[in-house]
């Protein structure tokens, strides 16, 4: 996609005037525009509002006040539409550590309304590609806890493997793979 063409289109993520308070403002006014193949990271300390933002703008967290948009759908007022061409995964398990790496593929898989046993074909195939077929049966949490403590994670056949986590977004929308 050229330079002008990505000016064209409405925002990728567009938040103005975001609020949201507990005990305390946790996010207080952000504003924040962002272009169509534009990367963007967050950075702040604990407590600095990062997370709630991004549970916010996914829809997992209603703000107090503001407006978030993505490619120009109203997140608040249409947030299955908006869902539909956004993903986020959370640094915090939430539930997905309670799951065995099968049914994690699964679930995200049906996020995205692929058929369920398409999901599971293509879940399994892809354990068997990363040789992680003894892994799935257990689940997620004890293979984060031993990542966290950078242990080897032991397989059956007495091999050992180290865990590495990595955040991926994926979208559908045609405008993100032009």
């Amino acid at each position: 996609m050229d330079h002008l063409q990505t000016h064209a289109l409405p925002p990728a993520l567009e938040i103005r005037g975001l609020r949201k308070s507990f005990a305390r403002p946790a996010v207080d006014g952000l504003d924040l525009s962002i272009r169509a193949g534009e990367f963007y990271m967050l950075l702040g300390p604990n407590g600095a509002g990062k997370t709630t933002t991004l549970r916010m703008v996914s829809g997992l967290m209603q703000p107090d006040a503001g407006a978030i948009s993505v490619f120009g759908i109203d997140a608040l007022a249409d947030p299955v539409s908006a869902r539909r061409i956004m993903g986020w995964l959370s640094d915090e398990p939430m539930i997905y550590d309670k799951l065995t790496p099968l049914e994690y593929l699964e679930f995200v898989a049906g996020l995205w309304s692929v058929e369920p046993r398409l999901a599971e074909d293509r879940a399994r195939e892809l354990i068997r590609w990363l040789g992680l077929e003894a892994l799935a049966p257990t689940r997620v949490q004890s293979c984060f806890r031993a990542r966290a403590r950078r242990e080897p994670y032991p397989l059956p056949s007495g091999q050992t493997r180290i865990l590495q986590g990595a955040r991926v977004t994926t979208s559908k929308s045609p405008r993100l793979s032009e």
